[in-house]
């Protein structure tokens, strides 16, 4: 029992000690600077604003195609 104690007192120590320690490669501050991305706010805007065109087939052989042809 005294060991399990031990080492879950030890686990905990290395968990907390990892947690606090400084990170080598800061976050950026602004989402967009990092990748090149929009936030999901910005996507969300844009999907919002504009919807998809409808789009008129003058030719609806490819939607519904006929018969073969000799």
């Amino acid at each position: 029992m005294k060991l399990l104690m031990i080492s879950a007192l030890a686990a905990l120590t290395a968990v907390v000690a990892a947690s606090n320690m400084p990170r080598l490669h800061p976050l950026p501050m602004n989402s967009t600077s990092g990748a090149g991305m929009p936030s999901v706010q910005e996507m969300q805007r844009q999907a919002q604003q504009g919807g998809l065109p409808v789009q008129e087939l003058a030719d609806r052989s490819l939607v519904f195609p006929g018969g073969t042809q000799p």
